[in-house]
């Protein structure tokens, strides 16, 4: 039996783990209304202030990751009875994305709310002029919309929000003051029954954000009387951690504290984590070991369908335990045939680069039709009858137009 794995059941620890494990600090602790905001006094009359009069412009939250803009939105909408439309501008950097996503619903009622708030995120993540339209999109919709529109970026300088100045009210989000951080963070160690002396509970609001900080004070509740020396073992927090560490990690745990952490500085989504745990699972398991993994694996991707049907995200954190602790605890009393010795070698997950490989010809297929479009004054429907044509001259060594390589390799494959 591995050590904290708990009874032989493999799946027991699951169904019931410490409440710690399921109710994590940072979603316990989430702003449920303004005053839940830590040192934000300032920004938030800033907030009100615009929300009671608008005008024709958006508010620009800017500042530090983790110093609660969007939590503020969010708070914001709880406290004013406001349904959430929110995006990514990160995700969706071109403007028909934007449009289709925001623009429609940003005229339209809502039917659940007394009204809508418009959220969209990381303005900042557009690329300049690569992603111009997308910022079109985003002055239109705050020139256009019924609702408030409310803008984050952690830079207000970025070259793609520069755009966006004059169609917004800038509010900035500085860290929390540190005795301000401290005394949070010391009365959820207390609320908590968390044992962590008083020079760590400094260390860490000294440091980090206040979402970090309750990461790093969760890492530390299985440690009685933590202290400085506790804290520095926390190191692999402040780098990313590749994904193949994360594998090692989550094969190798030998408790399930060590398996759930394996998350920590994994700048992956969990979905994707999933497949590149079954590209890797017949190497490191084997016989009812194997059978187990894949058992938690699978009932992981059903909470995964679940969140995507329902959207209702509440459900991840069972999907994140079942693919990091249910798979790591599958090894559970195995002996030693039910799990492979020696040095494993992990691969990418097939599926993925699939993927990547269509959505990478797409991209070149997607353009080399707007080329042609454009030098025909046709549109890109029209223009696939002139592939064919366009084919035959790259097969005789012309270069049609100004193709890219890759888009005459393209064109040379058919």
């Amino acid at each position: 039996m591995i050590p904290g794995f708990g009874e032989p059941d493999w799946w027991e620890p699951i169904l019931s783990p410490p409440l710690s494990l399921y109710v994590r600090l940072i979603d316990k602790y989430q702003p449920r209304k303004l005053s839940d905001l830590v040192g934000q006094e300032s920004a938030l009359k800033e907030v009100l202030a615009w929300l009671a009069k608008p005008g024709n412009k958006g508010l620009l939250a800017y500042g530090p990751p983790g110093t609660g803009k969007t939590a503020t939105a969010h708070a914001l909408a709880i406290e004013k009875g406001l349904e959430v439309v929110e995006m990514n501008a990160s995700d969706f950097r071109d403007e028909e994305s934007i449009r289709g996503r925001l623009v429609n619903a940003s005229v339209q009622a809502s039917l659940f709310a007394t009204g809508k708030l418009i959220l969209v995120d990381e303005v900042d993540g557009l690329a300049g002029r690569t992603d111009s339209g997308a910022a079109n999109a985003i002055i239109e919709l705050i020139q256009t919309s019924r609702y408030p529109v409310f803008l984050t970026c952690n830079d207000n300088w970025a070259t793609s929000v520069r755009s966006l100045k004059p169609y917004v009210k800038e509010v900035e989000f500085k860290r929390p003051r540190t005795d301000v951080s401290a005394r949070f963070l010391k009365d959820v160690a207390d609320a908590e029954g968390l044992n962590i002396r008083q020079e760590a509970v400094l260390q860490i609001a000294l440091q980090k954000d206040l979402r970090s900080a309750l990461l790093d004070l969760e890492a530390l509740a299985s440690t009685p009387n933590a202290g400085i020396a506790e804290l520095e073992s926390l190191g692999y927090r402040n780098r990313d951690k590749s994904v193949f560490e994360a594998l090692r990690d989550i094969f190798k745990a030998r408790t399930w504290q060590h398996a759930r952490g394996a998350l920590e500085g994994l700048n992956m989504d969990i979905k994707d984590l999933v497949l590149w745990l079954d590209e890797n699972m017949m190497r490191e398991y084997e016989g009812d070991t194997l059978a187990r993994g894949f058992d938690a694996l699978s009932r992981a991707d059903v909470f995964m369908g679940r969140i995507k049907r329902r959207q209702d995200w509440s459900l991840l954190k069972y999907t994140i335990d079942l693919s990091t602790i249910g798979v790591a605890i599958a090894k559970a009393g195995a002996t030693g045939e039910g799990v492979r010795q020696g040095f494993i070698s992990y691969r990418p997950s097939k599926y993925l680069q699939t993927m990547t490989y269509s959505r990478n010809k797409r991209l070149v297929l997607n353009g080399l039709l707007k080329k042609i479009a454009g030098h025909a004054h046709t549109s890109t429907r029209t223009a696939w009858s002139y592939m064919p044509v366009l084919k035959g001259m790259a097969s005789q060594g012309i270069r049609p137009f100004d193709l890219s390589e890759s888009e005459l390799q393209l064109l040379k494959e058919g």
